[in-house]
């Protein structure tokens, strides 16, 4: 499997038609399935409490001029995140480098969410993929979370209009690849360019999606990949 960009000119895409009902009953479902997954897994609770854990042993080895991480502290950071329920993943890579006593995570998930514009007061029902990454070596301690790419129903529930599998698992390795393509590619495009980004997979067709800035429950912005549609070669939006 592939991922590929190809860009458009302009800003704007019409809609063309509507999504019949059907698709949109089943990406509302599969929203739902994703939320009731996640609440009951309750692996965003224990996600928050590894990076406390971290922030405070962090704080204090600081305090007493410390910089080297204990071995075993990491080993069981590392577990403990190998460990964490499968809810919404898309990809987690877990690298410990015990000669160097360093420890990397870096972890993809899906939630189901609602979704803003910086731009507009309007809300949306919708997914989001969101990068965690913990980063600890001697003298480091570094971690952070970002949405990186906003799924809208629309386009999902074209992508159920449009597949030859739709199944939950065929629905999440297109999300995977999203996942994987998005840091690259919000590093280099800029805000209100659009592009595909061609899931290249017997079942799906490719995502067409947009650089934008959007703003968390806190009001902050940032930049994010919106996935706007699922689209078939010279398919109408």
């Amino acid at each position: 499997m592939a991922v590929g960009i190809g860009y458009f000119v302009g800003m704007n895409i019409m809609h063309s038609g509507t999504v019949p009902p059907e698709f949109v009953g089943q990406a509302r479902d599969a929203r739902r399935r994703l939320e009731l997954e996640i609440v009951g897994s309750k692996v965003g609770a224990m996600m928050r409490a590894i990076a406390k854990e971290i922030r405070i042993t962090a704080n204090r080895r600081r305090r007493h001029h410390r910089t080297a991480w204990r071995e075993n502290f990491l080993d069981d950071i590392a577990k403990r995140w190998g460990k964490l329920p499968s809810a919404g993943t898309l990809g987690t890579s877990i690298q410990h480098d015990k000669k160097c006593g360093s420890l990397m995570i870096i972890d993809d998930r899906v939630t189901a969410s609602r979704s803003t514009r910086a731009s507009w007061d309007g809300i949306e029902l919708s997914f989001s993929i969101a990068r965690t990454v913990i980063d600890l070596a001697d003298g480091r301690c570094r971690i952070g979370e970002m949405t990186t790419v906003m799924i809208g129903l629309h386009a999902v529930a074209r992508w159920y209009q449009r597949s030859f599998d739709r199944s939950d698992a065929s629905l999440m390795r297109d999300f995977a690849l999203l996942a994987k393509a998005a840091p690259d590619l919000l590093a280099q495009a800029e805000v209100g360019v659009e592009f595909e980004v061609a899931v290249q997979t017997p079942e799906g067709p490719p995502w067409r999606c947009v650089v934008i800035e959007t703003r968390d429950d806190k009001s902050a912005q940032f930049l994010a990949l919106h996935a706007r549609t699922s689209l078939e070669e010279g398919a109408a939006y």
